[in-house]
This record gives C-alpha cells, sequence and structure tokens, in this order.
C-alpha cells in the first residue's frame, strides 16, 4: 500500500477522473493491463501499478521497434500518452513530484503526436501547469494552461465548456501567485464568444488597425479602430499588401492571442524591413501579461505626465542580465534614439511603459507594375 500524500492527491485523482481511455484504440493486451493498473491506483497499490505499466509500456516499445504501420505507430503512442499518465498519477499519489512532472511531459508529447488526442492533452497540460505552480515555476505554468487552453478550443463545444472555466480559473490565481496584475476577468461563455466572433480555429478574418504608430518618435496613441486588414487576401481597401513573417517562415494566428496591426508613420526600423507607410501585425495574450524576449520588436506606449501616453515601435534589448531594458531604433537616420528603462519601469497597475504587442509580421504595399513602354 503507498503512503498517500495529500499534497498532491487532489491533482492525481483530477487526472486520473478526467482521462479518457478508448479502449478501442488498445490492443487486447494493452486494455487489459490497462484495467489492472487502473484498480491498482484505486487500491493505491502503487507498486503492482507500477509493474502494469512497465510491462505496459515495454510492449509499446517493442511495436514501436518492430516499425508496424503508421496507423499502429499512432495508436501506439497513444497507449503510451495513457500508461505515461498513469505512472505520473503514481508519483504524485507516492509524493515523487519531478518524477511525476516527468512522466507527464513524456505524456503531453505522446498525446500530441499527429495530434490525435486533444482532450487528454489538454487534461495533462491543465494539471502540468498545476504542478508547475506547486514547484514556483509561474510563466513555466501560465505557459501550460495556454497550452492547454489552445488544445481544449479543438475538441467539441460540449466538452470544450467542461474545462474552460477551469482553466481561466487556474491562470487568474497563478498571476496573483505570483504579482502579476491579474488580466481583465474572463468567464467561459464569453471567451468563446470572442473566439466565435474573430476565429475559426486557427484562421483570423480580420485583422483591427489601431490608429498610427510611429517607429521614430514617440508618436500619440489611442485604441481606435481606424479599419481592418483582410487575412484571405491582405488587403486594406484597394490596397493588396504582401505579408513578411518576423519570426519564422509561416504565421499562424492562434486563439490564445490577440491580433491587431498599426500603421507605420516613421523610418526609425527601416533596417529591420520596417518602412514608413508599412503595416505591422502585433500579437499579445488575451489572458496574461506580453513577455518579450530578447531582440524582439515590440510596441510600447510611454507614460510622459507632460504630454500624455505615446506609442512606439522598438527593439527590444535586455542588457546586464535583465538590468536594463533598450528600446532601440534600427534606422541610419541620426535623428532617432534609444530609449533606456530598468525593469520596474514596466510594472505596477500603472507603469511608466507599457508593452502592447509584440511585432511577428510586416505588411507592405504591394507595388503597381510599370508600364511596357515597348508595347
Amino acid at each position: 500500500m503507498m503512503q498517500m500524500h495529500l499534497r498532491y492527491q487532489w491533482i492525481a485523482d483530477a487526472i486520473f477522473n478526467d482521462l479518457e481511455i478508448d479502449e478501442s484504440r488498445l490492443r487486447e493486451v494493452l486494455s487489459t493491463l490497462n484495467e489492472v493498473v487502473r484498480k491498482c491506483l484505486q487500491a493505491r497499490r502503487g507498486g503492482e501499478a507500477a509493474r502494469a505499466c512497465e510491462s505496459a509500456l515495454s510492449i509499446c516499445r517493442r511495436w514501436v521497434q518492430e516499425r508496424d504501420e503508421l496507423t499502429d505507430l499512432v495508436e501506439t503512442c497513444y497507449a503510451e500518452g495513457i500508461f505515461r499518465a498513469y505512472e505520473g498519477i503514481r508519483c504524485l499519489y507516492e509524493g515523487n513530484l519531478d518524477k511525476a512532472i516527468n512522466f507527464l511531459e513524456k505524456s503531453q508529447r505522446s498525446f500530441n503526436i499527429e495530434h490525435q488526442d486533444q482532450w487528454n492533452e489538454g487534461i495533462i497540460w491543465l494539471n502540468l501547469g498545476r504542478l508547475y505552480r506547486v514547484q514556483n515555476r509561474g510563466e513555466a505554468a501560465l505557459f501550460a494552461f495556454q497550452r492547454s487552453l489552445h488544445v481544449f478550443t479543438k475538441v467539441t463545444v460540449e466538452k470544450r465548456q467542461k474545462k474552460l472555466q477551469e482553466v481561466l480559473d487556474e491562470i487568474h490565481k497563478t498571476c496573483e501567485l505570483f504579482g502579476q496584475i491579474a488580466p481583465q476577468p474572463y468567464n467561459a461563455k464569453k471567451l468563446q464568444q470572442q473566439w466565435a466572433n474573430s476565429y475559426h480555429l486557427t484562421l483570423l478574418s480580420f485583422l483591427p488597425i489601431i490608429d498610427e504608430i510611429a517607429a521614430g518618435k514617440a508618436s500619440p496613441v489611442s485604441d481606435d479602430v481606424i479599419g481592418y486588414i483582410t487575412t484571405e487576401n491582405f488587403q486594406v481597401g484597394e490596397d493588396i499588401l504582401t505579408l513578411y513573417p518576423l519570426r519564422g517562415t509561416t504565421l499562424c494566428f492562434l486563439p490564445e492571442y490577440h491580433y491587431f496591426a498599426v500603421h507605420v508613420t516613421s523610418d526609425s526600423m527601416v533596417n529591420a524591413n520596417i518602412d514608413p507607410n508599412d503595416y505591422v501585425i502585433l500579437r499579445k495574450p488575451w489572458l496574461v501579461g506580453l513577455r518579450p524576449e530578447h531582440e524582439d520588436i515590440v510596441a510600447v506606449v510611454i507614460s510622459e505626465s507632460t504630454e500624455g501616453n505615446k506609442a512606439t515601435l522598438k527593439r527590444f534589448i535586455i542588457k546586464d542580465e535583465g538590468k536594463r531594458i533598450i528600446l532601440k531604433p534600427e534606422s541610419p537616420n541620426p535623428v532617432h534614439h534609444a530609449y533606456e528603462f530598468s525593469p520596474e519601469d514596466f510594472k505596477g497597475s500603472s507603469p511608466k511603459v507599457r508593452i502592447v504587442g509584440i511585432a511577428i509580421a510586416v505588411l507592405k504595399r504591394v507595388q503597381p507594375q510599370s508600364p511596357d513602354i515597348n508595347r
């Protein structure tokens, strides 16, 4: 009989109760072992559960080595995800947090293969977030909850409604615990309505254009929507735009982020391929604060008491192990200068500097073809 650790028991119970087992996807021997493991976990017989899980995972490894047909490999990964989750549950009951997280992370990766079990993957992400929070890993916890939220958008509406509010509550709890400004309260119904209005799962139909922004000197900013860009052909009015992603080679709109565009009016970022009259697509999470990485291009609002709020687009540079933040222009024009701040300037309910979006792509107008004078 395993020694119970009450601190993690509720998380282990949550995983055990929420996992969905499709026995039609388990070969006969694994179906039998699945029943054995579940009975052993319910009876808190950890040693027997561990042996049954190891037998099941050994069978899965052998099948992978035999290189069955692809469909069989996918089903084998599904089985691995189930039994690794069971091992994680067992370790939680025994109080071995690090080992439990290791098993659950492997379980998540197994469920993610071919995206063949999004409900169980979402359950694992949700509970990994809770365990990271126990370890005081706030950023890892928020990332896990965001991934859970994203995965749950792929399941049926009926199933999604069971978990969305639970994930949202965990995000708020984590923000408060780690001293972040909690985002505007959301409920599952409101979030689903926003997704329904804006998204077809991962495809955004329209990008709102939020006023103009100077890539050089900070310029006045407002939240007024002055137009829209259609994403089917990236068009503003009669102008056709060409997309140049800033992150990687493709652009994907994910439901956990809010996307918008700004019209650039300055030449201070021309060395980053951002020219006057371009549009820059930015993103920010619906539910948690922005965490730009070193050398990201960001849109920021700078609070200046005498002139009101100012907005600018700059390269985000981290110096002296995070003690200094430089907002740097990239232009041969000497009129543009960098801004320097401390991390404290970005914190609090009324920060001196507020990051409003991280740039992910540039849209440029297609130049009209010159007439052929030889015709």
